[in-house]
């Protein structure tokens, strides 16, 4: 079994280096680069430095850096999904099926019950107009 990635109190207690990093993987370099370089703001080339300033110069705060590699091996993973058809529909209609725990609706009504203590009120629309439940 592989071993599992290291949680942030282990990455802060070893001392996390972004430079390190940084340093260490070119695509990393080449995307940190191109953001302080100007690449996405050619009238403007230092409107991102700060970004990049904040994850090499400043400590990466929320270790963003430490998923980089993660972060591009699950994207190469959905981009061969994508190209399977099949695949990617069978996918999608799974997640849109499971997606009901996570409305906004049950959110905010499980809210406005538990926070609030403020029972659900029933809206009556207009004449003409659809009822929104």
């Amino acid at each position: 079994s592989a071993t599992p990635p290291p949680t942030v109190q282990q990455l802060r207690a070893d001392g996390y280096r972004p430079r390190a990093l940084y340093e260490a993987d070119p695509r990393l370099k080449a995307a940190l680069d191109a953001i302080g370089d100007g690449t996405f703001s050619p009238g403007d080339p230092h409107r991102y430095q700060a970004i990049r300033d904040s994850l090499l110069e400043w400590g990466d705060h929320y270790l963003l850096l430490a998923d980089f590699a993660d972060y591009l091996r699950a994207q190469a993973e959905v981009d061969a999904l994508y190209r399977d058809r099949e695949a990617w529909t069978r996918k999608a209609v799974l997640n849109l099926t499971a997606m009901g725990p996570f409305s906004s609706d049950r959110t905010i009504a499980e809210y406005a019950h538990a926070i609030w203590h403020s029972p659900p009120v029933k809206v009556i629309p207009p004449a003409g107009q659809l009822p929104l439940d």
